[in-house]
């Protein structure tokens, strides 16, 4: 069922071949994601605005505005987790098989264009702001007017051909191993002590970066800024804190989390989760300790290890 926030469609109704799959996914409140799975069809997924993190082929992918992640069909793979306020589109494909046709093209163009998809060996790569706009344009080419069909099918696959040559023609988004490893400790000591202050001139002395430098790693690397990663563990630390112990006080958990009051830890809190602090603890996601949502949450942040 579509709503005013995720909206999933299938071209084919119309009669694109190939496109089994098109949505759009906007998140209010940070999410899990899914649990690893693989799809017979190509994914390819695009991020617009905010920042996600998916799971695959043993590493974790950061995707951030302008970037698409390419599962190839079988590729197991996850979201692993959703920002608030990131926006995402996707598309499936269907590669034709031998003697098959595609988008329309004759059948000697679609073995082409099938055999650079599947050629495709990277996870992650870079589109212009122009190609973002194109995958964007295929769900307006299929919500057109049904009278205007004939050039509704026509539009649709025209963007959707560009779409896939702009990703074909783009650049793979290379990892920066030396970076990384200098802020992993302080991700990791955010994770297990987000009750700590972590000024900005400390993590600078640390890693021995700019503060534009640091900002854009972690920004990479979470998603978030340095201050906004630390708040995203402090809520976490605190929904963890109240599933254990659901009497604990609201005022004594904002103080000894850092925050400046316990309005505060509340707007904040509603903010990530969706939920006030006491309707978090009351909630079934609380008392089900077993919800995909919650455990993969404490893995994520690392409250408890993964099996």
């Amino acid at each position: 069922m579509n709503t005013r926030d995720r909206i999933v469609v299938n071209p084919e109704d119309i009669g694109v071949d190939g496109i089994p799959v098109l949505g759009v996914n906007k998140a209010r409140n940070m999410s899990a994601g899914a649990e690893l799975h693989r799809h017979a069809a190509m994914e390819i997924t695009v991020c617009e605005h905010g920042a996600v993190k998916f799971d695959a082929d043993g590493r974790a992918w950061t995707l951030l505005p302008g970037t698409v992640f390419v599962t190839q069909p079988g590729s197991v793979h996850r979201l692993r987790s959703n920002v608030r306020g990131s926006v995402l589109r996707w598309i499936f494909v269907t590669l034709p098989k031998k003697g098959d046709t595609f988008l329309g093209l004759s059948k000697d163009d679609s073995a082409i264009l099938a055999k650079r998809l599947r050629g495709l060996d990277e996870w992650l790569y870079r589109l212009t702001a122009t190609d973002l706009r194109l995958i964007c344009d295929l769900l307006d080419d299929y919500e057109r007017p049904s009278a205007a069909s004939e050039m509704r099918l026509v539009r649709f696959r025209a963007d959707a051909l560009k779409f896939l040559l702009a990703v074909i023609d783009s650049s793979p988004v290379q990892s920066d191993v030396p970076t990384a490893s200098r802020i992993y400790s302080i991700i990791m000591q955010m994770r297990r002590e987000p009750e700590k202050e972590y000024p900005v001139e400390k993590l600078i002395a640390e890693t021995q970066m700019s503060e534009t430098s640091l900002a854009s790693a972690f920004k990479r690397d979470t998603g978030q800024t340095p201050h906004e990663f630390l708040v995203t563990c402090r809520i976490r630390k605190a929904m963890d804190i109240l599933s254990k112990d659901p009497s604990a006080r609201i005022t004594d958990l904002a103080t000894d989390l850092g925050f400046a009051s316990s309005q505060h830890f509340a707007a904040r809190f509603r903010r990530e989760t969706g939920k006030t602090p006491s309707e978090w603890r009351g909630g079934g996601m609380v008392k089900n300790r077993k919800s995909e949502f919650y455990r993969d949450t404490r893995i994520r942040f690392g409250i408890i290890p993964p099996t």
